[in-house]
């Protein structure tokens, strides 16, 4: 089951070394048991600088208790593309890309 569940809060963090973009943080959940993961949006937007990712959200499966927990989430790719930024949809959440070199 995919819910469209809100993040509350996120920290996110996009660099690109050599030839490997990864994205990694955490996303502030209303309960524990949720699952998100990121994947690359198919298809990509106009803006060939801007990686766009898409966010799935899995609810948790049964009753659970009323505390916020961070949910980590990461994505890695191979790719000799450099971009500046990353898009997360539906979040509208845009952060840079930090080239390590």
């Amino acid at each position: 089951m995919t819910t469209a569940a809100a993040a509350l809060s996120t920290h996110l963090a996009a660099t690109h070394k050599g030839d490997v973009l990864e994205v990694s943080g955490s996303f502030l959940m209303p309960t524990p048991g949720f699952h998100i993961t990121l994947t690359k949006a198919e298809p990509q937007g106009s803006n060939s600088a801007v990686l766009l990712l898409k966010k799935h959200v899995v609810a948790p499966k049964g009753p659970e208790p009323d505390h916020i927990v961070l949910v980590p989430v990461s994505f890695s790719e191979h790719t000799r593309h450099h971009y500046t930024e990353v898009s997360i949809i539906p979040d509208n959440i845009t952060i840079p890309v930090k080239t390590i070199r």
